[in-house]
């Protein structure tokens, strides 16, 4: 048998009681009372339901990102990601299929993959865009003006001190997709 350091330091084998196995049931102290949770090793203890909700979301999501669309085909997860995006064309209303016109240029279209996480870094969801590959657009021949979904943040300072001086009252809404031309 190979001796340990410890063991070589104080010439006698360590007391290893107090250890426990990873995954082991622990109780986690926490106002005055203890809730059942799991030993993940050093000071890590997790309640079960924190476990248990970041199993579920490990189930349900990728954590590599396709670097194109046959890898994405590949894998189940990122399939439901694309179709998310095309059903939400659907229930927006903003994309619908029609005959190529003769002698005309199509503006093609490119999947971006990408993983969402929480603040901890864990990955939550897996989104899946379609895009218009603008780059391909003549100025005056595709389009006519630009549009781009983000504001600067000086306009938002200036939305900001507006909305205070007048005492206006600002809601703030998320929405899962924007569409230019879609109905609100």
């Amino acid at each position: 048998m190979k001796n340990t350091p410890s063991k070589i330091w104080k010439g006698k084998k360590p007391n290893v009681n107090h250890l426990r196995t990873f995954g082991s049931k622990c109780y986690i102290y926490k106002d005055a009372r203890s809730d059942i949770g799991i030993f993940l090793g050093g000071t890590k203890l997790k309640t079960r339901k924190q476990v248990s909700e970041e199993v579920s979301n490990l189930c349900y999501v990728s954590l590599l990102e396709p670097k194109n669309v046959m890898n994405a085909l590949a894998d189940n997860e990122w399939i439901l990601a694309m179709q998310e995006e095309l059903n939400q064309f659907k229930r927006n209303d903003v994309c619908y299929l029609v005959p190529r016109p003769k002698d005309s240029y199509v503006i093609g279209t490119k999947w971006i993959f990408q993983n969402k996480t929480d603040e901890k870094g864990q990955i939550m969801l897996n989104k899946a865009r379609l895009v218009a590959q603008g780059y391909t657009q003549s100025e005056g021949l595709d389009f006519d003006e630009t549009f781009a979904p983000v504001a600067k943040l000086e306009a938002v300072h200036l939305l900001l001190s507006i909305a205070c001086h007048l005492k206006f009252k600002l809601h703030q809404m998320d929405v899962k997709s924007a569409f230019l031309n879609g109905v609100l």
